[in-house]
């Protein structure tokens, strides 16, 4: 019930509330660590109760709006069999794993200092992500094994006899700009022995109903952007600019092509402080003809090849015929979205630390996360929807808070369960995985969406596109079903 100030833009959540919760429950682990028993188990579960309320006041404090999301009891956790549910919290001196598994919950812990830990792994983070230019940095194991180390390695004999295949995580901080699925086990990586899913709480998302898709009733609405159209006059200003270096008048000078092929917007740490949400204003008769020219010079490096046939392919497999570029306007997308309860959206997209600036693109305008809650408001829908993809979105980099964005996406939209993606994907590598994710999804009736993706991602990983860079961004949020 504490006000939360926004003082230059920045909420006080963090250093107000964040460390009452932190430290409460620091305080109920080392009280738990010190019970046995019945006592043991009621701490403990007191424990995730806090950890709840505090993503649940994290992602208030995202969107601003005290009335954003709304948090369901936790009276009980329903089909957990051969599933290990993961809190891991960073604290000052440790990091704790509060664990939920074969109907109890454990605590293991790894003495480390917060700072070393994650130093460690935003070094890990950035070998992951591709450079600016689009070529890919050396990859190194050594960070991301250390990783497995303090995160798995403690509780990795209990998962081989609780003979667990799906880990469903409950990210802390910093962790959730990791795709859990590439640590590193000295052989392996975690992908390769368990399906992985993303919650941002477990009280936020309603599980218990969920269920695997019936394909002989599903409305599908698929969406894709290759070549955009007036879209781009709403680009906030700094990123037209940054296509082009410092100014979009040097445009003739540093117009430089990527060595991958990506589904990226040139965002950078600097850029996402200084972006500015506004739509372009009106130019003058005089510059008229230099803003026809910078508007095609960006359309033409905003096309993503591998949408069009990603989503012809996908169109296919469900049977469907889809938007795409200038059928895929604002306006279509908001007439079909309402009768649809599978959604998957191909278009640039872009969520960062503050939701006014983070955004899904159409032909013609921006959808930004506002439009999006009103656009999946409940109420207002005919079917529950049941999956939502987006297959070309990226988070923005350097700030820990951006997969709130896509977090709250997966929120807000009410869908069951969310795909989207960590860092800007290969065009190629998702006009491979998806369809592929959604033939295993069809063709094997109860499987999970969390199994589907480990498939398809290990198919990848065995293939040409072996670096993680190209299969580990794509992770699952909500329903693991």
């Amino acid at each position: 019930d504490i006000p939360v100030q926004y003082i230059d833009g920045k909420s006080s959540f963090r250093e107000m509330l964040a460390p009452f919760y932190y430290g409460y429950s620091l305080q109920l682990l080392k009280l738990a660590d010190r019970s046995q028993g019945e006592k043991r188990q009621q701490l403990l579960k007191q424990t995730q109760k806090v950890l709840e309320s505090l993503k649940h006041s994290e992602i208030l404090d995202y969107f601003h709006n005290n009335c954003a999301i709304e948090q369901h009891p936790l009276d009980t956790l329903a089909n957990t069999e051969h599933l290990a549910i993961i809190y891991p919290v960073i604290f000052p001196h440790q990091i704790s794993l509060l664990v939920y598994l074969d109907h109890k919950w454990h605590h293991y812990q790894q003495p480390i200092e917060q700072t070393r830990f994650i130093a460690i792994l935003l070094r890990a983070v950035s070998r992951l992500r591709p450079m600016p230019s689009g070529r890919l940095r050396h990859f190194r194991y050594r960070e991301l094994k250390q990783l497995y180390q303090w995160l798995i390695a403690p509780m990795a004999k209990d998962l081989q006899t609780s003979k667990v295949d799906t880990l469903v995580f409950v990210p802390d901080a910093s962790l959730r700009i990791l795709p859990l699925s590439t640590l590193w086990d000295g052989k392996h990586f975690l992908i390769e022995h368990y399906a992985i899913a993303t919650m941002p709480g477990l009280s936020l998302g309603n599980t218990n109903t969920a269920k695997s898709i019936n394909w002989s009733d599903q409305k599908v609405l698929l969406a894709g952007l290759s070549k955009p159209g007036d879209v781009v006059e709403e680009l906030p200003p700094k990123i037209t600019e940054a296509f082009f270096g410092v100014d979009v008048r040097g445009l003739r000078k540093k117009n430089h092509k990527r060595t991958i092929s990506m589904r990226a917007l040139p965002v950078s740490d600097q850029l996402l402080r200084k972006l500015v949400w506004r739509r372009r204003p009106a130019k003058s008769n005089e510059s008229t003809k230099l803003t026809r020219q910078i508007k095609q010079v960006i359309q033409e490096q905003l096309q993503l090849p591998g949408v069009e046939n990603e989503v012809n392919t996908l169109s296919k497999i469900t049977d469907t015929k889809p938007l795409l570029n200038d059928t895929f306007t604002f306006r279509n997308f908001t007439r079909k979205s309402r009768d649809a309860n599978l959604i998957h959206i191909a278009s640039h997209g872009l969520f960062t630390g503050d939701p006014r600036s983070s955004f899904v693109m159409t032909y013609d305008h921006l959808l930004d996360l506002n439009h999006l809650a009103r656009l999946f408001d409940r109420d207002q829908r005919q079917r529950e929807l049941q999956l939502l993809v987006l297959s070309a979105c990226q988070t923005a980099q350097g700030d820990d808070r951006s997969p709130l964005g896509l977090s709250g996406v997966a929120l807000q939209s009410g869908a069951q369960t969310t795909m989207g993606a960590l860092w800007p994907v290969s065009d190629k590598a998702a006009s491979v995985l998806f369809p592929r994710f959604y033939q295993l999804l069809k063709q094997q009736p109860g499987i999970s969406k969390a199994k589907a993706l480990q498939q398809v991602q290990i198919s990848l990983l065995q293939s040409k596109m072996k670096h993680p860079f190209y299969w580990a961004p794509f992770i699952v949020i909500g329903d693991w079903q």
